[in-house]
């Protein structure tokens, strides 16, 4: 049996589960669970230490308390912002004409050597390394393996790289129970384990976590991982401009938002009142139409700005379909509301590409037929009966219901990260994860596929 902890370091709370894993029936109980409004913590960025330490060593002290203090084998850990993406890649010739170990060995060092000693790199911290390839002068396809005795006259290497700000982590770090070995995993990819079904993974999706103050996206394409980021801006800044707007508290910003709100506004709704508490204490009535209008305008901004990082990274051509998750997957419309706004964009996007083109060039052939954009909510596993999020490694290996029913859209990344410490046990894992090196490769490459 392991027994692990997850962390999920949020703006607005922290999350800590700690489970059991029982490998031999394959089974994953959760023991103890506590949820801490999380203090010294903005935009995903911890901005006081020791009001972020409290917050989170509450949450874990509450959690570890209902398994009467087990011994903790590994603590998981999400970090959610200041997200990059680097693709490193080396070349060496072959002079004997067949790879050998010590070729492969060069070649891979060659590229982390290139990454370590970049200038642009020297205040980065490596969060995960996924699945490297392989190709040599004798193959079009990449290798996903070592392709140790192939005759070949040079090989090349290449690795996806994820980091978060050196500072950030070291902040993180200081702030965690300093007695169990620790693994940082990106909130985004503990989150896709959960709400991406396999067969969405091989087609390839986009996933967006809207979090209270930070968003993050993570990018498949064919099974494989391509990109991704994070931004400064999420749920907390629609009731933040619902307030500015209507003059109210920020508590009574997110009550109209969460009881009225909507993505799309309509006809209807430019007709109704509601009642609201401004901040003199005096009841008026406010628009619903201008609540739903301020609302829809804010989540436009966070795709907009999801959208300029796909088109910075030359990604749109494979972004078409979108899984939305997190708390504000619960309002109405939304779906509905990024389907309108993605199509919108992705069709500026081609008509940019074609300004000045004849009728039959290409680009307007393209912009005809590319496919149309598709999303989806990741709805809590018990509000459907069959759920876009439900992932039977999870359901099966929970022996309660009660025990996933846990894992609502704001917990999405914790139960990930439980898959995460279910599937891998400590003595799997080397006790630093967090530098790029083989081990690391092989474990992420193994994971991918939950």
């Amino acid at each position: 049996m392991t027994t692990f902890a997850t962390i999920d370091i949020g703006s607005s709370y922290i999350r800590c589960f700690i489970a059991s894993s029982q490998h031999t029936n394959n089974t994953l109980s959760i023991l103890g669970h506590a949820f801490e409004p999380a203090q010294g913590i903005s935009r995903g960025i911890i901005v006081d230490i020791q009001k972020a330490k409290l917050s989170i060593n509450n949450a874990f002290s509450r959690a570890e308390q209902q398994c009467n203090n087990l011994s903790i084998d590994r603590l998981w850990v999400s970090v959610n912002s200041e997200l990059s993406t680097h693709e490193i890649q080396s070349s060496i010739s072959i002079p004997s004409g067949k790879i050998s170990q010590d070729n492969i060995q060069q070649v891979e060092q060659k590229a982390y050597e290139s990454f370590k000693n970049d200038p642009n790199t020297q205040n980065l911290q490596v969060a995960a390394q996924f699945p490297h390839s392989y190709y040599t002068d004798n193959t079009s396809v990449p290798l996903f393996s070592p392709p140790i005795d192939l005759a070949a006259g040079a090989l090349s290497f290449s690795t996806k790289i994820i980091t978060i700000s050196l500072h950030s982590y070291n902040n993180i770090v200081s702030c965690l129970p300093r007695h169990i070995p620790i693994t940082t995993i990106p909130a985004p990819y503990a989150a896709s384990l959960f709400c991406i079904p396999p067969s969405v993974k091989q087609h390839g999706c986009v996933l967006i976590d809207i979090g209270a103050q930070c968003s993050s996206y993570w990018l498949l394409h064919e099974g494989k991982f391509l990109h991704t980021g994070s931004l400064h801006i999420g749920n907390d800044d629609i009731s933040k401009d619902i307030s500015q707007y209507f003059t109210l508290s920020l508590q009574e910003a997110e009550r109209l938002k969460i009881s009225h709100g909507h993505a799309s506004s309509t006809a209807e709704h430019d007709t109704t009142s509601i009642s609201s508490c401004n901040l003199l204490n005096e009841y008026h009535d406010i628009s619903k139409g201008r609540l739903i209008d301020i609302i829809s305008a804010k989540l436009d901004d966070i795709f907009s700005s999801i959208f300029e990082q796909l088109e910075q990274y030359n990604l749109v051509e494979l972004a078409h379909y979108f899984i939305l998750t997190g708390k504000i997957t619960l309002l109405p419309g939304l779906a509905a509301r990024a389907e309108i706004q993605f199509s919108k964009l992705k069709q500026e996007y081609y008509q940019l590409q074609i300004p000045n083109a004849s009728s039959d060039s290409t680009a307007q052939q393209q912009l005809r037929n590319h496919p149309n954009i598709r999303v989806d909510i990741a709805y809590p596993l018990h509000s459907l009966e069959r759920p876009l999020s439900q992932n039977h490694n999870l359901l099966d290996i929970c022996p309660n219901a009660s025990e996933y029913q846990l894992l609502n859209p704001e917990n999405h990344v914790a139960a990930g990260l439980l898959l995460l410490g279910h599937h891998h046990p400590a003595s799997q894992l080397s006790n630093n994860i967090l530098n790029p090196q083989k081990k690391l490769a092989q474990l992420i490459k193994k994971i991918i596929h939950v």
